[in-house]
């Protein structure tokens, strides 16, 4: 089922539009054309195109920014924007649709349906998403010689390696000042490339026998995504990559559905198959500072004083093969006079058996290396010394929904609800007797891999009131619970009440609100969960005891919404809203006793201590809009809205070894406030003119307040207002002239800006201490277009 469209393909399909189009202009005039002839009567087509919007953009862009065609593209030249042609038989049995967007550009879309009434159906769907992560990136490496595979010249690597070993040999400091002067020249002359990938999705649907008993549906998607983006590799702590990332995925699915209708209720069954299919599922390379593969005990920190070991390729696994199936049933039927029940039940398999990478790509790690501490007992860059081969996991689904309810009179009822989900890994277990750190050191600690599974189920039942003719109030309770297996929490339990309010008693508006409060519980927090991946006994606890996972801790939340629409006159509508999430995790926690002479012990006598991880969260968000309608020619809007977040999270420095110190701790909170704004004016100047006005303005403006204790370790904390900064002017003014009902011709003139100061890309540079990026850029633009627009309709 796999295939590729190229830009070839997507020409000839402009191509082909472009001919139909010209085809059917002769018939378009109000003729049909006869084709056959069915029971005594024409069933030829008639055809109308209704809209062919053509323009013509013209485009002035500052930089080269990838934001300002992150996910479009806005390329100057001509473009049919959109043709949507419309056939239908004499008798109105037979449609025939299609409907092009973007024709032969990167963001294109095209549809097409042919249907027959009562009979069947059929839609095809095209559709290219393209998303640029950046432009203008700095690859050091010279040359692809394969997919996944990125290599330096052998000259450039000896020639690095060389310098590092001669400065440690005469005792010089290997830090960044002097990494950086030896890779500025080969950085100054490195190539550029952009990290870009386009997503092509194709949609068959074909539906049988719709209005009949018994219908079925055949449903067939495929996903192509192909390019590249932004990915990390590495050699060791101080020795980390960025690297385009080659993505060819494809992604195929299945679907068989048959829906059985009958007078009170109705059955729906099938079966759906995917898989998913990666053409590069290794990615290999070359280390800069070395041309020989090397290791030691420190190599892992290379390259440093203390080292200039480690490999001279990196190897990493990308996403591996995979693939699913899963039966499905599901059906409703009215009980009674009042009541109702309705359903599904799915169950499948998820399947991944990809060929498993060697202990390492590192030659030097073998049998013949002298230090005990760092040889292991066979050969690691040999896969036969694997435990086993490929991967062979598998993980059963089951997943299980139910809702039933009744009305006991006209103005009270009452609903119930069940799910049931199951995720069950069948994955058998493994040991492998130790592991090679980045490629550089092996390790002598025994691992074992552990199946995670899960189940979570949810009940609940709503009371509805209508306390009158006009306001109805429901109330309700749910208990979600979740058990897990190799977690830190084996269960956890979460009692959730809620009330929601919808009212039209007060004439010309509309009131809707609810509350929610949820109150999650688990038992004892197992810290030594992580040992459940170590063979060892004697291993011990290096996770802070006080660390508590925001999905597994015990938390109480509060939820708020409420909104108004207010149709305050005929021309005047105006709709308000607010909402107010809160999250609170407990300050102080269960955890073992740090006077303990062995604290890492995973069993101890439990005592208070103080809660690490995400402690709270708080989030207001606030909207309105305001419609204003003086005449049936002309609208006037505007809208904004407002979100407010605040998170507070607590962690604490720690080595190779737990800290138990309080001046190690430190606090973070993160302030982020984003604004929408916008407003428009769309109107009828003259039966011949009109005229459109539209602006929107969206600011994120992120801070980060860090905290530590004088005299900790750190000391002191840095914090820095550019959190996450971004803002995103748009504006457009827009002329249309109607010449008649099927000729229309404009102008549009739009401003875009944007505008970022983000921390993670202020005054970067290719080479940064231990890493080598890519410096995309992603940043600043400032675009101004004019677009000329002609719509046809005949």
């Amino acid at each position: 089922m796999s295939f590729r469209l190229t830009t070839l393909v997507r020409l000839s399909l402009a191509g082909a539009c472009t001919l139909l189009l010209a085809g059917l202009m002769l018939p378009a005039q109000g003729m049909a054309a006869e084709h056959a002839e069915e029971g005594g009567e024409s069933s030829g087509f008639s055809y109308q195109v209704d809209p062919l919007d053509a323009e013509v953009l013209f485009r002035d862009v500052d930089t080269n920014s990838s934001k300002f065609e992150e996910y479009r593209d806005m390329s100057s030249g001509p473009l049919v924007r959109r043709v949507r042609i419309f056939g239908e038989s004499r008798d109105r049995n037979r449609v025939f649709d299609v409907d092009f967007f973007n024709v032969g550009r990167d963001d294109a879309r095209y549809t097409t349906r042919y249907r027959k009434s009562g009979s069947y159906a059929v839609k095809f769907d095209y559709n290219i998403i393209p998303h640029a992560f950046g432009n203008d990136g700095t690859l050091l490496h010279s040359s692809i010689s394969g997919p996944g595979i990125y290599s330096i010249s052998d000259t450039t690597q000896a020639t690095l390696q060389s310098a590092v070993e001669a400065q440690l040999a005469g005792g010089g400091a290997i830090d960044f000042a002097f990494l950086e002067s030896q890779l500025r020249p080969f950085i100054n002359s490195a190539s550029q490339v952009d990290t870009r990938l386009d997503r092509e999705r194709a949609h068959v649907q074909i539906d049988i026998g719709k209005l009949s008993p018994l219908a079925w549906r055949i449903d067939l998607r495929h996903e192509r995504r192909e390019g590249t983006r932004p990915y990390g590799g590495t050699f060791g702590f101080s020795n980390a990559i960025e690297l385009p990332e080659p993505i060819r995925y494809d992604t195929a699915t299945a679907e068989v559905a048959g829906e059985w209708t009958a007078s009170r209720g109705g059955l729906r069954f099938g079966v759906n198959v995917s898989a998913f299919n990666n053409d590069v599922e290794t990615l290999l390379y070359d280390n800069f500072w070395r041309i020989t593969d090397s290791t030691d005990s420190t190599a892992y920190a290379s390259p440093g004083t203390r080292s200039i070991g480690g490999p001279s390729i990196g190897r990493n696994a990308l996403a591996p093969d995979n693939e699913a199936q899963h039966v499905f049933f599901g059906g409703h039927a009215r009980l009674g006079q009042r009541g109702w029940l309705n359903g599904n039940l799915t169950f499948g398999t998820m399947e991944q058996d990809a060929t498993l990478l060697a202990h390492t790509i590192n030659s030097a790690i073998n049998t013949s290396v002298a230090d005990a501490s760092i040889r292991p007992p066979f050969d690691a860059s040999d896969p036969a010394n694997l435990p086993r081969a490929t991967a062979d996991q598998e993980v059963d689904i089951l997943h299980f929904t139910a809702n039933a309810g009744t009305r006991f009179n006209d103005w009270s009822s009452v609903k119930f609800r069940a799910r049931y989900y199951d995720y069950d890994n069948k994955t058998a277990p493994f040991v492998i007797p130790g592991y090679v750190r980045m490629d550089a050191v092996w390790e002598q600690i025994p691992r074992t891999t552990v199946p995670y599974s899960y189940t979570n189920q949810k009940v609940g039942v709503e009371f509805g009131f209508d306390p009158t003719r006009k306001t109805h109030v429901g109330v309700g309770y749910d208990l979600l619970s979740w058990d897990r297996d190799f977690r830190e929490v084996d269960s956890s339990d979460e009692d959730i009440f809620h009330i929601t309010v919808d009212s039209r008693a007060i004439d010309r508006v509309m009131l809707s609100g609810g509350w929610e409060r949820g109150d999650r519980t688990v038992d004892r927090y197992n810290v030594a969960a992580q040992l459940d991946t170590f063979t060892d006994p004697n291993s011990e606890v290096n996770n802070q005891f006080g660390l508590r996972k925001y999905d597994q801790a015990e938390r109480e939340y509060d939820a708020l919404r409420a909104s108004a629409t207010i149709f305050a006159t005929d021309t005047i509508s105006i709709t308000l809203g607010a909402s107010a999430h809160n999250v609170d995790y407990p300050e102080f926690v269960l955890v073992p006793d740090a006077t303990d002479p062995d604290p890492t012990r995973p069993t101890l006598p439990l005592v208070v201590g103080e809660a690490m991880g995400l402690l709270e969260e708080e989030i207001f968000q606030y909207n309105a809009e305001i419609a204003y309608t003086p005449h049936e020619r002309f609208t006037i809007f505007v809208f904004g809205s407002r979100t407010d977040r605040e998170t507070f999270q607590r962690a604490r420095q720690s080595g190779g070894t737990v800290s138990f110190n309080p001046l190690d701790t430190w606090e973070l909170t993160l302030s982020e406030v984003t604004d929408t704004w916008g407003l428009g004016l769309t109107g009828r100047i003259n039966p011949r003119w009109s005229v459109s006005l539209n602006g929107s303005w969206s600011d994120s403006d992120g801070d980060s307040i860090f905290f530590t204790p004088p005299g900790g370790s750190p000391s002191s904390a840095v914090s820095f207002a550019e959190y996450d900064d971004n803002e995103w002017l748009v504006y457009s003014l827009g002329f249309r002239f109607h010449a008649s009902e099927r000729l229309e011709a404009g102008i549009s003139l739009i401003r875009d800006e944007y505008i970022t100061n983000r921390f993670q890309r202020n005054n970067l540079d290719p080479y940064l201490p231990g890493t080598l990026i890519l410096d995309l850029e992603d940043g600043d633009y400032d675009a101004d277009m004019i677009i000329a627009h002609l719509r046809l309709r005949f």
